[in-house]
């Protein structure tokens, strides 16, 4: 069972202060009652980001949400994604996913984001619209680190999981996106080298190409998005298993 680290410090203190009501087998299964029941809370996790992460270009408008979802579930997971805005059809729709945003604008409300919602997850996607709007590129990678930063110093204990930008159908616009990526994973390769605790990376490119994309060039479609869920959730697996039952 997945517990970010806030979860498990909240069980190991639960089952402590338990134990400290007495001594015997009433106390084991007053221990276990209250690791279960902490145990039994969703995970929150906020996906951030822009377009990609809102669902643009699904049949659905789901993106990746419902389809990581399904598949976190699966694995004995139960989550709950939250945010500021709603999209698709699933049942569990929130999300903050905002159309056209630079790394700089999602900045500009990740604090706020993060101290309503509180999440214990944070799938962050964001340098698309950078590369497109062709918006201080080599400033680009800074910005994204200090986000990084912003997002760990305002909720600490956050699990923060980085993706890659998915390619695009303009061949000028890839050479911009594999810089940038390449900067990306340095720096978070770096900041993880230097003892950051709960950062880890989702390689998003490099599950897609171009079919897996809409007919505008840039949202991915259905096959794509399913790709994404899939990349996310390696990225969570590792996490998955170490946090045992």
């Amino acid at each position: 069972m997945f517990r970010p680290r806030a979860h498990r410090i909240t069980l190991l203190a639960a089952t402590i202060g338990v134990a400290a009501l007495g001594l015997g087998a009433t106390t084991a299964t007053q221990a276990a009652q209250a690791a279960e029941s902490t145990a039994a809370v969703p995970v929150k996790i906020m996906p951030l980001g822009a377009s990609m992460t809102y669902g643009t270009g699904s049949t659905t408008g789901n993106g990746y949400r419902e389809v990581l979802r399904q598949q976190l579930t699966g694995a004995g997971v139960s989550i709950d994604y939250v945010g500021s805005l709603k999209s698709g059809t699933t049942d569990d729709p929130e999300n903050e996913g905002h159309g056209g945003y630079r790394i700089d604008q999602v900045a500009a409300g990740a604090e706020n984001w993060l101290a309503t919602y509180t999440p214990d997850v944070v799938l962050l996607a964001a340098g698309t619209n950078d590369t497109l709007q062709n918006y201080d590129l080599p400033n680009a990678p800074a910005r994204l680190s200090a986000l990084i930063d912003e997002i760990l110093a305002a909720r600490p204990g956050v699990t923060l999981v980085v993706g890659t930008l998915q390619p695009s159908g303009n061949a000028a616009n890839d050479a911009e996106v594999d810089e940038f990526n390449a900067a990306a994973k340095t720096l978070v390769e770096q900041k993880i080298a230097d003892g950051t605790d709960g950062l880890h990376l989702a390689d998003l490119n490099a599950v897609l190409n171009s079919s897996d994309l809409t007919s505008d060039g840039i949202h991915p479609n259905d096959g794509g998005y399913s790709k994404i869920a899939g990349a996310w959730f390696e990225a969570l697996e590792p996490i998955l298993a170490a946090t045992g039952d």
